[in-house]
C-alpha cells in the first residue's frame, strides 16, 4: 500500500523519538480474607519474600521498533498488608520495553473450615506493561493518523484481503473492527514508519 497523499507538504518534517517510562503498578484484594493466606505468583514465579526482584525473559515489542527476540526484564516487587487488604506493588523499568505480565493471587488455608461457595480462591490478572513508547511532533501524528485511516479503508474495501500472505496485502480476514484497527496500526508502525519518518536524536 502506498500513502503518498499522507506525506506532509508543509515545512515541518515528521519527527519521532523514543520515550522510556518506569512504572509502579499496584494490585490488591477488595476486602480482607483472613484467615486465608495469600500467595502471589508473577508469570508462574512464586513471590516467597515480602520484597525483592525477579528476572523474566520477554520478547521485544516490534510496534515500537523493538525487535529483539528475547531479553531479561527485571521486576521489583513489594507485598503489603494494610488493614487485612493484601496489596502487591510491582515496579518496572522503561529500559525493559513493553511486555505482558500475568499475576495470580491464590488464597489458601491450612485450617479445616467451611469456605463461602462464592469465594474465588484464584485471581488472575494479565496486563501490558508500557515501558517504551514513541512520541513525535505534530507532523508525525498527522502522518500516522492518515496512514492508519488509509490502511483501514484499504482492508475494508478489499474485504480484509482474505488469505493473503504478502506484505502489500496483509491477511486481515475475520477480524472485528477494533482488532482490525489494532493490526493495521501495528503494521503501519513496524513497516511504513521507517520509510517516511526519521528519528530525532
Amino acid at each position: 500500500m502506498r500513502y503518498e497523499e499522507c506525506k506532509s507538504h508543509d515545512s515541518d518534517d515528521p519527527l519521532v523519538w523514543i520515550e522510556l517510562t518506569d512504572r509502579a503498578i499496584t494490585l490488591s484484594t477488595n476486602r480482607p480474607y483472613a484467615p486465608l493466606t495469600p500467595i502471589w505468583h508473577v508469570d508462574d514465579i512464586e513471590l516467597l519474600e515480602l520484597q525483592g526482584t525477579i528476572t523474566l525473559t520477554k520478547p521485544g515489542d516490534s510496534s515500537v521498533g523493538d525487535i529483539i527476540d528475547s531479553r531479561p526484564v527485571v521486576v521489583a516487587f513489594e507485598r503489603r498488608n494494610e488493614g487485612g487488604i493484601e496489596r502487591l506493588v510491582l515496579k518496572t523499568r522503561g529500559d525493559d520495553s513493553n511486555y505482558y505480565l500475568k499475576v495470580k493471587l491464590t488464597l489458601s488455608t491450612t485450617e479445616i473450615l467451611p469456605l463461602p461457595s462464592e469465594l474465588p480462591l484464584h485471581y488472575i490478572q494479565e496486563f501490558w506493561v508500557i515501558g517504551r513508547s514513541l512520541r513525535g511532533n505534530d507532523a508525525y501524528y498527522r502522518y500516522i493518523k492518515c496512514v492508519i485511516m488509509r490502511g483501514i479503508e484499504f482492508a475494508l474495501e478489499n474485504h480484509f484481503v482474505h488469505g493473503s500472505t504478502d506484505d502489500e496485502h496483509p491477511d486481515y480476514s475475520k477480524l472485528a473492527l477494533h482488532e482490525l484497527t489494532r493490526r493495521v496500526t501495528i503494521d503501519v508502525l513496524t513497516k511504513n514508519l521507517p520509510d517516511a519518518i526519521r528519528f530525532h536524536r
